[in-house]
């Protein structure tokens, strides 16, 4: 009887532990743009928290606006999240494969939209 009793305790642990009906966990991307030289406090930063499907050849599209035309547009299918940039000067595109992301991504970088204003952009796995 006790081993039947910890074999239900273990199984019960072990589905609760299952974040999605695959028992696959759940990849995500967080994407946060702050303008630069702004405190949070000041100005609302522009986030998002996309997930990857689970389902081949599923897609998941998002996007952020952010002030002076600038956008960000991303994409996400099984395998990979695309990010691309619109009404910025420099950096276009970033692509993350989910094992990045199943790995802890985090990342931080700067863009700067066509009028001048630059955001701080923040990735990351985690969803806040």
């Amino acid at each position: 009887m006790r081993l039947r009793t910890r074999t239900l305790i273990l199984v019960t642990v072990l589905a609760c532990a299952c974040t999605n009906p695959t028992g696959l966990p759940h990849s995500r991307l967080w994407f946060q743009a702050t303008p630069s030289g702004a405190s949070s406090a000041s100005t609302a930063a522009r986030s998002t928290c996309t997930e990857l499907p689970e389902l081949l050849g599923s897609v998941i599209d998002d996007a952020v606006s952010l002030d002076s035309g600038a956008s960000a547009a991303i994409s996400a299918s099984r395998d990979a999240v695309s990010l691309r940039f619109s009404g910025t000067a420099g950096l276009e595109k970033r692509d993350i494969t989910r094992t990045q992301l199943d790995a802890g991504y985090a990342d931080s970088f700067q863009v700067r939209s066509s009028a001048g204003q630059a955001y701080d952009i923040s990735l990351s796995s985690t969803c806040k």
